[in-house]
């Protein structure tokens, strides 16, 4: 799958269209981060990088199942962040020991999202944010469609990355809207904020930012 749908591909090498969405959709979870220069931030599910890069913190962490990627993350970052291996649904890292988690593009390639999210609430502090973003896959795929009909689908597929035909493929394990991100969160996070990417009037993404249940 890494080699298929090389996230590091994604963002740099996708057709332009996709790479601004990304830009659009990397920006607001930075917005939504809100890092302080001194606060720790993980990515759970880092991939090679791309979107822990544009968060301003001083201690800054990486986590991913793939070796793979875990070394492109690292040559990307170098000494700005450290990196671990490991699986989402049981996460190597203390409670309430992390400032801020992200989880970008992650929970509807998991066996378990639910699990994930769980282990994302424990590691969180109290009063800590995590950013969680997933596909609106119901209106890409109706996208797809229409591109498929028009013809038009493949110039949307580039050299170095290829768009597949719809989002059921083996790559995606869960469909993922607004309904079933609300339905994963609870009752581990409260989400404060939902923001659609690039517009709420066109949300190809949904980005939430969420804060521990028990602070609520």
């Amino acid at each position: 799958m890494v080699e298929r749908y090389h996230p590091g591909a994604y963002h740099e090498r996708s057709n332009l269209l996709i790479r601004m969405i990304e830009r659009r959709r990397t920006s607001w979870i930075v917005r939504l981060l809100e890092v302080g220069g001194d606060e720790s931030v993980i990515e759970v599910g880092v991939g090679a990088g791309n979107v822990l890069e544009r968060v301003p913190a001083a201690r800054r962490f990486g986590l991913d199942l793939s070796m793979r990627l875990l070394g492109d993350a690292r040559r990307r970052l170098g000494r700005r962040a450290g990196f671990i291996q490991g699986d989402a649904a049981a996460l190597p890292i203390a409670s309430r020991s992390i400032d801020r988690v992200i989880c970008s593009e992650v929970l509807e390639h998991l066996p378990d999202p639910s699990a994930a999210v769980a282990e994302i609430a424990r590691v969180v502090r109290q009063h800590g944010i995590v950013v969680l973003s997933v596909p609106n896959e119901p209106l890409i795929d109706r996208i797809k469609m229409v591109l498929r009909w028009a013809r038009v689908l493949p110039l949307f597929s580039s050299k170095g990355y290829g768009v597949p035909a719809d989002m059921k493929d083996e790559w995606h394990l869960h469909e993922f809207d607004r309904t079933r991100l609300t339905e994963i969160v609870k009752p581990n996070l409260a989400i404060e904020r939902i923001v659609g990417v690039p517009s709420d009037f066109f949300p190809v993404r949904w980005v939430a930012r969420c804060r521990p249940a028990a602070a609520h």
